[in-house]
């Protein structure tokens, strides 16, 4: 598998960023829109979507979650 890395400044932007995301594959499945470009003609968007939103799981940060997690109740002590 390969592993790519994004340059995000804090958790606010990949929230952010994760969020246009879920919005955008939102927008393709109620859009009744063609892609223009040629090479995207026989795309399909649900397969599409699919695909996306598999990557956006994996951009899910569960770890800092759980860490975050762990901290607040620290500091609760």
């Amino acid at each position: 598998m390969m592993k790519g890395e994004f340059p995000i400044g804090d958790n606010d932007e990949l929230l952010f960023n994760i969020s246009c995301l879920l919005k955008t594959c939102v927008l393709a499945l109620e859009g009744e829109a063609t892609f223009s470009l040629s090479a995207l003609s026989n795309a399909n968007p649900k397969s599409n979507v699919i695909v996306a939103l598999e990557f956006i799981i994996n951009l899910l940060p569960r770890e800092q979650m759980v860490a975050l997690d762990e901290i607040t109740k620290i500091l609760r002590k």
